[in-house]
């Protein structure tokens, strides 16, 4: 397969060991959890393609093209134990639940790990010691993190659509253009129930947290802290922040929302 020409093409979950795609033209390809152990990419077009979830330790990319691509920015390799869960997550996801099995990290010390660019849709991080950990355009999606420790975490441009991260401990994390989005259900035909997942924060603590730009679809805010909290440009929408605490928080930064009286 080297030089081949393979623009825009769908291996997402492909099992590629071992294959030479050497100088390959792969821009805008779709990769995400495709296998490619002991791959050759040296001088090969990646530029735009999904790599989420994809292992490249070990992979020959010299000279590849990762320009703009997805996934790929990772700068430290996961522990091996800690990359089986990823890999079995992301097999997980691509098989529609059928193979695989979701990421559960419950408790665990996850210090400083790099997470970033993955999918980590609904994986569980709950009571997880994550300080200093980076999920910089991670995803997110329904995933929990519960009663977290996410000091000093980073997650810049992360995608957080119904996430949970009720009583988690986020101050000082960085949630630069960040979106708390909703999730809309769907069934095992791929039908919209009618059912939303909103993202509930009930009980976290973002004091001194960079939030700029992130963006609130409505999620669960009772009880939050966001104490001296950088909130520029933040667009909180219809989102209800009556219980919010703002103290020291530059309130009047906030791109739009309904900040209470007493911020």
């Amino acid at each position: 397969l080297s030089d081949a020409n393979m623009f825009a093409v769908n291996l997402a979950g492909a099992d590629l060991t071992g294959c030479n795609l050497s100088g390959a033209k792969m821009k805008n390809a779709n990769l995400k959890g495709a296998k490619l152990h002991n791959a050759v990419l040296a001088g090969t077009d990646l530029s735009g393609a999904n790599l989420r979830n994809v292992d490249l330790n070990g992979v020959d990319l010299s000279q590849a093209n990762t320009a703009n691509s997805l996934g790929s920015k990772a700068v430290a390799p996961l522990p091996e134990d800690i990359r089986d869960l990823v890999n079995a997550h992301s097999e997980w996801l691509s098989t529609g639940g059928r193979q695989g099995k979701p990421l559960d990290a419950n408790g665990r010390d996850l210090s400083g790990m790099d997470f970033s660019g993955l999918d980590l849709s609904a994986a569980c991080f709950e009571n997880c010691v994550l300080r200093g950990a980076l999920f910089v355009d991670t995803i997110l999606a329904m995933a929990s993190l519960r009663r977290a420790d996410l000091k000093l975490a980073k997650f810049n441009s992360a995608i957080l659509n119904g996430v949970r991260l009720n009583g988690a401990n986020c101050q000082k994390a960085i949630f630069q253009g960040a979106r708390f989005g909703a999730v809309e259900q769907r069934d095992g035909n791929g039908q919209k129930t009618g059912v939303i997942w909103y993202a509930d924060l009930s009980g976290a603590d973002f004091s001194k947290a960079d939030m700029r730009n992130a963006s609130f679809s409505q999620p669960k805010m009772a009880e939050v802290k966001m104490v001296r909290a950088n909130i520029s440009g933040v667009a909180f929408g219809e989102t209800d922040l009556s219980s919010v605490d703002f103290a020291g928080a530059n309130v009047a930064a906030a791109l739009n929302g309904r900040l209470p009286d007493h911020a």
